[in-house]
C-alpha cells in the first residue's frame, strides 16, 4: 500500500503497488475506489493506514491489515470510522508515518497510529495532540 488519490469528481481511490504487472496489464498499479462519495477534498497516507478529509471538513480513516494472499498491507475491508467529532478540519497531511491535521482556527494536530507500540501499559496516547497554532497564542 502505498498511493492514494482524490479524482476531479471528488472520488476517493487507494493504489497498490505490485512487483509486477499481472498478465494483461501494462501498469504495476492496481487502483481501487474507495465508497461511493463524490465529496472528499484530499487524502494522506501513513502508520494509520489511509486518512481523508471530506468538503465538509470531516476527518475519515480506513485501518489497514496485513494481506497473506497478496503478501502486502492493504486496506481493511471495513467501512471509514470518522477520525474525531469536529467538522473544521482544513488541511490534511502526512510526514514520518504520521497524519497531521490544520483546523480552521490555525490549531495544527498530530493523529498518532494506534497499532505502533508493542507494550500497551507503556503505549502513548491514541488521542490526537496539539502541535501548535500557525496564527501564534
Amino acid at each position: 500500500m502505498g498511493r492514494c488519490g482524490v479524482k476531479d469528481d471528488g472520488t476517493l481511490w487507494s493504489g497498490v503497488y505490485l512487483r509486477s504487472a499481472p498478465p494483461g496489464r501494462k501498469s504495476p498499479a492496481e487502483w481501487e475506489q474507495i465508497g461511493e462519495d463524490t465529496n472528499w477534498a484530499t487524502v494522506a497516507m501513513s502508520r494509520l493506514g489511509l486518512v481523508a478529509l471530506k468538503s465538509d471538513g470531516s476527518l475519515w480513516k480506513w485501518d489497514r491489515i496485513y494481506s497473506q494472499e497478496r503478501r502486502m498491507w492493504v486496506l481493511a475491508e471495513t467501512p471509514g470510522a470518522a477520525l474525531g467529532t469536529h467538522h473544521d478540519w482544513v488541511g490534511l497531511g502526512s510526514g514520518m508515518g504520521e497524519v497531521f491535521s490544520l483546523a480552521a482556527d490555525g490549531s495544527l494536530w498530530l493523529w498518532p497510529p494506534e497499532n505502533s507500540y508493542d507494550q500497551p501499559l507503556l503505549a502513548p496516547s491514541k488521542k490526537p495532540s496539539k502541535i501548535t497554532n500557525i496564527f501564534g497564542d
